[in-house]
């Protein structure tokens, strides 16, 4: 419903094993927010609900994975309700 906030928890990984660095996140949609946990590797990714209909918005990922610069998109989908 309109107002409500759902959220959860992305892990970034490397595919290859290989470490992760220098990790940072950059939302993009109103209503959306990302928070580093304690490792850095986790975010929590919380929306609002701020309209009636579908909304797509996004958190893309940056990091250094073995000396490359790497971009991880992922996309927050919902479909907000009107309260009655």
């Amino acid at each position: 419903m309109v107002g409500d906030e759902f959220d959860d928890v992305v892990v970034l990984r490397s595919l290859t094993g290989q470490p992760i660095a220098s990790v940072r996140a950059k939302h993009e949609g109103n209503g959306l927010a990302v928070i580093p946990l304690e490792d850095h590797l986790r975010f929590r990714i919380r929306q609002r609900v701020m309209s009636a209909g579908e909304c797509t918005n996004r958190v893309h990922f940056y990091a250094k994975v073995s000396g490359r610069d790497m971009e991880c998109i992922v996309p927050v989908l919902y479909t907000g309700v009107e309260s009655d």
